[in-house]
């Protein structure tokens, strides 16, 4: 897990890109009160790309099932909103993706934690759990499904329907940024 202290200009530029609207009828939060969160996930996550010299495109704006292309590979980050850090110690916390999206094209998925203390407005941290590739999110064994407006074993209600997993059996995401350099290398030398 990779955690990461926000600046000022981030959590600005996150809260400039929210629309205060629904993105679509699907938008868990119908005031868009839920954009910056994944706003400041996805500008965090560029950063750290551009960091590890990543090569990559921003589409957020412009796609609806992907966040990112790196060389051929569609990348969604999930992130999600929390009053306390999750600690290296905490894998049995959850990941989830509304399950709409199971068919759409994406390659990978990246699971952020935008930690904001109760009492406070701004995210103290953002926390890069790991990823998985889509068939290894939605085939996994462990993977939990739910209904619309059924409750997990924590007694949360799901806004949408969507599928569960457990933090633990993400990839670090060491073996992401290792993969992406693997497969922009190939690119840039014409093998793929």
């Amino acid at each position: 897990m990779i955690t990461i202290t926000p600046t000022a200009q981030m959590i600005k530029t996150a809260r400039v890109r929210s629309t205060g609207l629904a993105f679509n009828k699907n938008t868990e939060r119908p005031d868009g009160s839920g954009q910056p969160v994944g706003n400041l996930g996805e500008i965090v996550f560029s950063e750290y790309l551009n960091e590890l010299f990543i090569e990559h495109q921003w589409v957020g704006n412009k796609m609806f099932f992907h966040d990112f292309e790196i060389g051929l590979a569609l990348v969604d980050v999930k992130a999600k909103r929390r009053t306390v850090s999750c600690g290296t110690f905490s894998d049995d916390w959850d990941v989830h993706i509304e399950t709409r999206l199971e068919d759409k094209p994406c390659h990978a998925y990246v699971f952020i934690s935008v930690v904001v203390p109760k009492g406070l407005k701004n995210p103290s941290s953002v926390e890069i759990w790991g990823w998985l590739t889509h068939p290894e999110f939605w085939n996994h064994p462990e993977l939990k499904r739910f209904s619309a407006q059924e409750k997990d074993s924590d007694g949360f209600s799901e806004k949408m329907a969507a599928a569960k997993l457990k933090k633990q059996h993400l990839h670090p995401i060491d073996s992401f940024i290792d993969r992406m350099r693997l497969h922009l290398t190939k690119k840039a030398f014409g093998e793929i």
